[in-house]
């Protein structure tokens, strides 16, 4: 009897847990099952984003890494475009320093060419000069007073004869 006193409280105890248990159960089952149902449908719709979002990321990915791949060759074509358009600019440079070159040339050419002529000029006046200088001057040494009286009746004579 005294087994069956001390489970007779036990038992009412897991009797009344049952009870309490079932009460509950029947209460909150169809809350929690929604609460479940829609807690799943979260996880596979966060599920579905997460996959979708990993696909579009490897895409970004393969494109990224088809760019870099890409980018030797880029940097290839720029660098030989760059030294074409340099060759053409020093080609240009050096063709209109050759063009300036021959101009200046050409004027130096003229400006030496005038100042020959000016030198020519000066020259041959100077030699004039010198010339009618020294003959001036061995006129002068060898000419007599009857000369100088001849050469001036002879102008004269030349001047009546004009009027």
């Amino acid at each position: 009897m005294t087994l069956l006193f001390l489970l007779s409280p036990t038992l009412a105890k897991l009797i009344n847990l049952v009870v309490y248990v079932g009460i509950l159960v029947f209460l909150i089952r169809k809350p929690m099952a929604a609460f479940f149902a829609s807690r799943t449908a979260e996880i596979q719709e966060s599920l579905q984003r997460a996959d979708r979002e990993k696909r579009e990321a490897l895409a970004q990915l393969k494109t990224v890494e088809e760019r870099l791949n890409k980018l030797d060759s880029e940097i290839a074509e720029i660098k030989a475009q760059a030294m074409q358009e340099a060759e053409a600019e020093y080609q240009r440079v050096l063709k209109g320093a050759e063009e300036d070159s021959a101009k200046l040339r050409e004027t130096a050419e003229r400006e030496i060419q005038g100042l020959v002529k000016t030198a020519k000029t000066d020259l041959k006046a100077y030699a004039a000069a010198q010339s009618v200088a020294i003959a001036e001057g061995l006129i002068r040494q060898e000419m007599r007073e009857a000369d100088a009286h001849k050469i001036v009746d002879d102008y004269i004579s030349e001047l009546e004869g004009a009027k």
